[in-house]
């Protein structure tokens, strides 16, 4: 059976969007001095809650209905984007990042939860602590610090986003960078999807009711025409 790449993320406002996609442009011009980067393009800057990796449609509907049922319990909440920085470090930089505040830990929450449904399904737990972010780019090519680059932007606060959904994407690899697809929306706090019916067990064979007698059809009257070419009385 084919298999499709997806993960589950959270995406920002579009004023947050805009604002983390203006400080973008500007690193691409300081720190493309020093390395070559891979940016994310701004249709895709998310939030990435768990990947899932290849998996079976299938089983990505499961994904989907067990995501929709887990997030009607919980009730919208809200991030913010606030600074820059960069994974492992920022004189041996490989990711840069936009960080993300969680004032209320609903978000942290979240992400608990998340894990919590997918091992239930039969995926692994990410070893990795979470840690919530704006994937800005990847570094391609190159070595060198980007501390002076990321310095107008350390402490700066791109907005505030509510979080009311969560996102099954399919990520489909293309030559010019990854395309997102949108599997599913599952609504925090919306009335969960019916579960689905179990099949209904076979208990033997059941009794056979009688029927009642049908009444004798009237003979037909000699004197009435009969329809010579199919044989049936009329």
């Amino acid at each position: 059976m084919a298999t499709i790449r997806t993960f589950l993320a959270i995406n920002l406002s579009v004023p947050t969007i805009r604002a983390v996609t203006e400080a973008q442009g500007v690193l691409r011009q300081s720190v493309g001095k020093v390395l070559k980067m891979a940016w994310v393009a701004p249709a895709n800057l998310h939030l990435t809650l768990k990947f899932l990796g290849q998996v079976e449609t299938e089983a990505a509907e499961a994904v989907g209905d067990v995501l929709a049922r887990g997030v009607a319990a919980l009730k919208p909440f809200e991030v913010r984007a606030v600074g820059v920085g960069a994974f492992p470090d920022e004189q041996r930089p490989r990711v840069l990042w936009v960080g993300l505040v969680d004032e209320s830990g609903a978000l942290k929450t979240l992400q608990a939860d998340v894990e919590r449904w997918m091992e239930g399904l039969g995926f692994a737990r990410e070893a990795r602590p979470f840690a919530p972010h704006l994937t800005l780019g990847r570094v391609k090519e190159g070595h060198g610090s980007v501390a002076e680059a990321l310095q107008q932007f350390r402490d700066t606060g791109f907005g505030a986003s509510t979080i009311r959904e969560v996102t099954l994407y399919e990520s489909r690899l293309r030559a010019k960078g990854a395309e997102y697809v949108v599997l599913r929306r599952a609504v925090i706090g919306a009335p969960p999807p019916p579960a689905p019916r179990p099949p209904e067990r076979d208990t033997g064979p059941r009794p056979v009711v009688p029927l009642e007698p049908a009444e004798a059809a009237p003979e037909p009257d000699s004197n009435e025409p009969h329809d010579t070419e199919t044989g049936n009385g009329g």
